[in-house]
């Protein structure tokens, strides 16, 4: 593994890795780049450098006055701290971020998505333990869902159907309006909802599937193999109705009302009085359906696995109490799904530009990277390795795909020791 400011063992080119060290002091450092396909880049400028013999490509950078190198001492965070804040302490504008850069190509070419499937054993098989995950999570997820929510109907028409509808939920008066004079509890109703979502969800996947092998114009064809890997599978992966609870997180709330009230402002700007007030309304009444439904579903959830898998006059565990409850408990945790807000996040980082605003032209440019992207994996790794790339494909690679390190760079000053080269 380099690290900054490393020598090449092959090229003996002067490189900086992006990989930063953990944030505790007292630990070496780590680069998780090398566990999702992520290496160092050789650029043809560094070969050239190698054959012209410059300083920059046999490593001997040019210290700046005040920093100091060292041999073999290993630095910590807060070392390295003290000596860039002396390189930089003083300076008008000091260049720290000089060495990083977009790569204006989005690294398409077949040698940066070679790098994808990564380049020793231990990164292959961290793909394809990745692989595995992803699926096996979606399956199981799936089908959790299915059996636990039949699970719930059939226990309707037992003895304890009048004391299940007797169960308080927050929207019970809306339930019994849709649906009517019929012998359904509020429960049921919940239940009934998700697996109509899961419903919606698995003729979506059919539908991104059928359009992927049916398209004829390219520009389709990728687009949908990229929507169904990198935003259908992942959302059955993490799938419940107590999801509808993000869009009401106080956060993710917060967020969207400050945007949504300068879209209002500037609808009753242009004179659009009429649709500013319909899109304010309909996005409190949708936050407020989410509210409702996602309590609800928690609320039933919750009741059902305690009614199932957590019986109080139980002494043993069992194997189906355990894997229940993991389920709940993993459904739980996936209400705020972080690697997609990662995930999007990065995107508007990297498409939104400075004024912070993604544009009809911006997300575009966003869906067509992703779609050349797909296309260059199919070509570059197909069949197996294509599925084991998309399924295991996280932030890190587009990070690594994304951002460049320039060579010659003088940001990093202090050579590597042996604790930091593996």
């Amino acid at each position: 593994m380099l690290s900054s400011s490393s020598t090449h063992p092959s090229t003996h080119t002067h490189l900086h890795h992006r990989g930063r060290a953990l944030p505790l002091d007292h630990l070496p450092q780590f680069n998780l780049g090398k566990f999702c396909g992520s290496t160092t880049k050789v650029t043809p400028k560094d070969e050239e450098e190698v054959a012209k013999g410059t300083p920059e490509a046999s490593g001997a950078d040019q210290v700046p006055d005040g920093v100091h190198t060292s041999g073999n001492h290993w630095h910590t965070q807060k070392e390295n701290y003290e000596e860039f804040w002396e390189t930089y302490d003083g300076q008008k504008n000091p260049l720290i971020l000089n060495s990083l850069g977009i790569a204006p190509d989005g690294s398409l070419d077949p040698a940066e998505i070679a790098r994808l499937w990564g380049n020793d054993v231990s990164t292959r098989l961290m793909k394809c333990w990745g692989a595995l995950q992803n699926a096996v999570c979606t399956v199981g997820n799936v089908g959790y869902l299915i059996y636990f929510n039949i699970t719930v109907l059939q226990r309707g028409t037992s003895s304890d159907a009048y004391e299940r509808k007797s169960r308080w939920l927050i929207g019970t008066g809306i339930y019994n309006l849709l649906h009517g004079k019929h012998d359904f509890s509020a429960e049921e109703v919940v239940v009934c909802v998700e697996l109509g979502l899961i419903a919606v969800m698995l003729l979506g996947c059919t539908f991104y599937i059928l359009r992927a092998l049916c398209s004829r114009r390219a520009c389709d064809r990728w687009w949908h193999i990229y929507m169904l890997f990198w935003q259908v599978f992942p959302t059955m992966a993490t799938f419940t109705a107590m999801k509808l609870l993000f869009y009401v997180d106080p956060g993710i709330l917060m967020t969207e009302m400050l945007l949504e009230f300068s879209m209002f402002k500037a609808r009753c700007v242009h004179g659009r009085w009429f649709l500013a007030f319909w899109k304010l309304c309909k996005f409190f009444f949708i936050r407020a359906i989410c509210f409702v439904v996602g309590l609800d579903a928690f609320l039933v959830k919750f009741r059902e696995t305690s009614a199932i898998y957590i019986n109080v006059s139980q002494e043993e565990v069992t194997l189906s109490a355990l894997l229940g409850s993991a389920a709940f408990l993993f459904q739980v945790l996936s209400v705020v799904n972080v690697t997609a807000i990662v995930k999007t996040r990065l995107f508007f980082f990297i498409f939104g530009g400075e004024d912070c605003a993604v544009s009809t032209r911006d997300k575009a440019k966003e869906w067509v990277w992703n779609a050349m992207l797909t296309q260059k994996i199919w070509e570059t790794h197909r069949p197996f390795k294509f599925f084991i790339v998309m399924l295991s494909f996280t932030d890190c690679d587009i990070q690594h795909l994304l951002l460049h390190v320039k060579s010659g760079s003088k940001v990093e000053v202090r050579a590597a020791s042996p604790r930091e080269v593996s």
